[in-house]
């Protein structure tokens, strides 16, 4: 994905000042990663001194340009062939990509609808090797808390 620093931007829907990150874990470590340490680890036992590098976290951000390549690589070997989503720059903050290091492991999109002042989410991936770490839960969730307070938003405004 090349290198760029995160940075706050602005939305092109909302306006809204986003932060680079939604969420940085530390913490969870997903069966991939896990097998992978243990593997480092039973490659590595016989050399002295030898202590597993530090992992990197899961960083849980706002799509941005340089992931929508990575995104639509993911959307057309798991839903079909062809898509394209590079719609989802129109409103970032109803997005969230993860990464970890360079590598897209999930995202999840949610197209607003104001005429119907609702939302719904249109899109929800996350790698077979790294489900089952609570990846898509957060994503989920994260999303269902975008969606409520745009709906309060604009029904604080009619």
């Amino acid at each position: 994905m090349g290198h760029s620093e995160p940075t706050c931007f602005h939305s092109p829907y909302t306006r809204r000042l986003l932060k680079p990150y939604i969420r940085r874990d530390e913490e969870t470590t997903p069966p991939w990663l896990q097998l992978m340490q243990e593997v480092q680890t039973k490659v590595h036992k016989d050399v002295p001194n030898w202590h597993l590098p530090p992992r990197a976290p899961i960083d849980y951000s706002y799509v941005r340009p340089e992931h929508v390549p990575h995104i639509n690589i993911l959307a057309r070997e798991f839903f079909y062939p062809g898509i394209d989503l590079t719609e989802c720059l129109e409103y970032p903050d109803f997005s969230c990509v993860v990464l970890y290091k360079k590598l897209v492991v999930g995202f999840a999109l949610m197209v607003p609808d104001v005429g119907y002042n609702e939302a719904y989410i249109s899109f929800l991936l996350t790698r077979p090797q790294w489900r089952r770490a609570g990846i898509a839960t957060f994503m989920l969730y994260h999303l269902i808390q975008v969606g409520a307070n745009f709906i309060s938003s604009l029904n604080g405004s009619l």
